[in-house]
């Protein structure tokens, strides 16, 4: 039976969902873990750069006041929202092409492309609620994880 993905990115806040807006610096796909821009203007975001990185964990949501759902990316100067996950948030998170599989249980970090991998060298941001196996995948594919 295929996994079924929901239509929406946050899937269980533990406190007060504060949703921010800024401006994207480039394309960020909902579910990418998002950062100060380039400029490191507190209104700019950009898709999170650092492998293994130790920023927190501030998650792009699809935008449904424009009608936009989980893949309709947003594009360089659109107002991008996002949240600032706490510890024990569940979310909709991204795992690159052609990663390593990951196990239900694993603890995660941060990849350099907005998403997560399994935990290697860097400082575990969330836990796989969900087994995920894109190793042969040639797109990103979407994790349930839960931040720590």
């Amino acid at each position: 039976m295929a996994k079924t993905i929901p239509d929406v990115i946050n899937l269980k806040s533990r406190g007060d969902l504060w949703v921010e807006d800024a401006v994207a610096t480039g394309t960020i796909t909902p579910g990418s873990v998002v950062q100060l821009g380039a400029t490191a203007s507190p209104n700019e975001v950009a898709v999170q750069s650092t492998a293994a990185g130790k920023r927190p964990v501030w998650v792009a949501l699809h935008d449904t006041d424009l009608g936009r759902g989980i893949n309709d990316d947003y594009v360089a100067g659109d107002s991008v929202k996002y949240i600032r996950s706490l510890a024990g948030d569940e979310f909709f998170a991204l795992v690159a092409a052609s990663a390593a599989a990951i196990a239900k249980g694993a603890l995660l970090e941060f990849d350099a492309s907005g998403g997560f991998r399994i935990l290697a060298a860097g400082a575990a941001k969330a836990i796989a609620l969900e087994a995920v196996d894109n190793s042969g995948g040639g797109t990103p594919a979407r994790i349930k994880v839960a931040t720590i």
